[in-house]
């Protein structure tokens, strides 16, 4: 009996890490999830090749990502003779889209064949007419150069690359020398203008939460809003206006223009419907008179809030000795037209009615 007790033991504590062994994995799936981020900016680079004793050099300056993958040319300057470049040959499928080309450089052409040469690259990629914006994060400028001394078979060739991180951040990197050719290598990333929203929220109803995570973010930047109820209530969903968002909690999505969510909660132990019914507010809308009847006897004095649509509290009253056919009066006329809520408690419980000023 011991024993089977023990086996029991064993594969129920067996089962909840099993549990706990997934929430993790499911955790660790949801980060992996998350939006990433396409920053628009420009990356300027320069660098400075000398060689002596040369006066014709072939070269192809190329972005690649930080697994590297080709991503895009930004230079090609060679007379058709790309076997003097194989590693960007195999990298690029010789994609110059949108790249500077030319022919073989020399002393006399524009840019000469050695010295400082400087590239630039907007952050995209793709087809002309139909760029894309590269996800942030790392990437390398490779430079692929060869070139002959006195005769062609004096030749000699280079490959080298600078990293720098493409993000909402300048990143500026300077590199005094790279193998034996190259000097004064600058790399600046400049993001563009970051555009910033707002992103608020609301509770509905009044005093049945509070939401965390709201603020300023840059634009496609990620935001996660969390939903807190109050004691008695439960989370129900995030609505924009009449349309429900989502029902999730927290929420995350990408922000892409301000944005004002509502989270809306439910009473956990709400009042019984016919103690809803059993209060009429009239003439609803109004210009800011309004009727409270109550066609029931309560065992309680019934305490009368008003909330603006921003969660301010505007009135406060407690009615003594309500009975039915009992009609209590409130003037919001000084108050601005909108709409506005009625908290009423009783018997230990609360209904909300919205009313609407005029």
């Amino acid at each position: 009996m011991k024993k089977n007790l023990n086996f029991k033991l064993l594969i129920l504590f067996i089962g909840i890490i099993t549990v706990f062994s997934l929430n993790a994995v499911n955790a660790q799936t949801e980060v992996a999830k998350a939006p990433t981020i396409q920053t628009d900016g420009v990356l300027t680079c320069t660098f400075t090749q000398t060689v002596s004793g040369a006066t014709k050099n072939v070269i192809a300056v190329w972005i690649e990502d930080n697994s590297g993958n080709f991503v895009r040319t930004r230079a090609k300057y060679t007379n058709e003779e790309v076997e003097h470049l194989p590693t960007w040959r195999a990298k690029s499928s010789q994609n110059v889209v949108d790249a500077i080309t030319g022919a073989t450089l020399t002393g006399s052409s524009n840019p000469t064949a050695f010295g400082s040469k400087t590239i630039t690259w907007n952050g995209k990629t793709g087809a002309i007419g139909s760029f894309t914006t590269v996800n942030d994060g790392d990437y390398k400028v490779w430079v692929e150069t060869a070139w002959a001394n006195g005769t062609p078979s004096n030749q000699h060739g280079d490959i080298q690359s600078f990293v720098f991180t493409k993000g909402t951040s300048t990143d500026h990197r300077v590199v005094a020398s790279a193998g034996s050719y190259f000097t004064n290598i600058t790399l600046d990333w400049v993001p563009a203008a970051v555009t910033t929203f707002e992103v608020t929220s609301s509770v509905y109803p009044v005093g049945g939460g509070n939401v965390t995570g709201v603020g300023s973010f840059n634009q496609n930047a990620s935001c996660t809003l969390t939903a807190v109820p109050n004691a008695n209530y439960t989370f129900v969903n995030w609505t924009n206006g009449v349309n429900v968002v989502s029902t999730s909690n927290p929420y995350t999505f990408t922000v892409s223009a301000a944005t004002n969510l509502t989270a809306n909660f439910s009473l956990a132990n709400k009042i019984d419907e016919s103690k809803t019914n059993s209060i009429n507010i009239y003439p609803n809308p109004s210009k800011g008179n309004f009727n409270i009847k109550f066609d029931k006897d309560y065992n309680s004095d019934v305490t009368v809030q008003v909330y603006s649509i921003g969660g301010k509290l505007v009135l406060s009253d407690v009615i003594e000795n309500v009975s039915s056919g009992n009609i209590f009066n409130i003037d919001l006329s000084e108050y601005h037209a909108g709409i506005y809520q009625i908290k009423i408690i009783a018997d230990n419980r609360v209904v909300f009615k919205p009313i609407i000023i005029l």
